[in-house]
């Protein structure tokens, strides 16, 4: 399932191609609401693309996890490294990547589209790190305007060493 303008369907489709994979396309069309239709949400019901369904029914999510079921199922050329060093160098750049420009150029598409999106109503828990600033928590529940309710909850994680 795929929309073919966006970003994490389109690093599917490099990652495929690369490995020389042919899959199949399933149009979904986020311009038009396609992703909110009921025919959708029982494929994906977090309303995002891309989906991989793979033969026997099941359903990956999330572009990094279908690139990494390729790269197994598929393992020449190898795309994610071999061994340790390799493998952990590239994550390290592709979590950068992720978080310090996907991230940020869709939040801009997002909010930038803020009044085009479907308008929601009940109650939505966002949860925030405690670590986040008391000013940034009030900030994040602005950001769920269109909401009636939000539980805007703190959460504090530990690691055991």
């Amino acid at each position: 399932y795929d929309f073919n303008p966006a970003p994490n369907p389109r690093r599917v489709r490099i990652f495929a191609a690369e490995k020389g994979i042919a899959l199949e396309i399933v149009p979904v069309d986020l311009r038009g609401g396609g992703q909110f239709e009921d025919s959708f949400r029982a494929v994906n019901p977090r309303c995002a693309v891309p989906v991989l369904q793979l033969d026997d029914g099941t359903r990956i999510t999330e572009s990094v996890a279908i690139c990494r079921y390729l790269e197994e199922t598929h393992p020449e050329p190898p795309l994610m490294g071999t061994g340790a060093l390799e493998k952990a160098v590239v994550e390290m750049w592709h979590r950068r990547i992720e978080m310090e420009g996907l991230v940020a150029a869709a939040e801009a598409l997002r909010n930038g589209a803020r009044d085009t999106l479907p308008r929601r109503t009940g109650t939505e828990t966002i949860c925030v790190p405690s670590s986040v600033s008391a000013s940034s928590r009030t900030a994040a529940a602005s950001l769920s305007g269109r909401l009636s309710t939000v539980t805007l909850s703190v959460v504090s994680v530990s690691f055991a060493h």
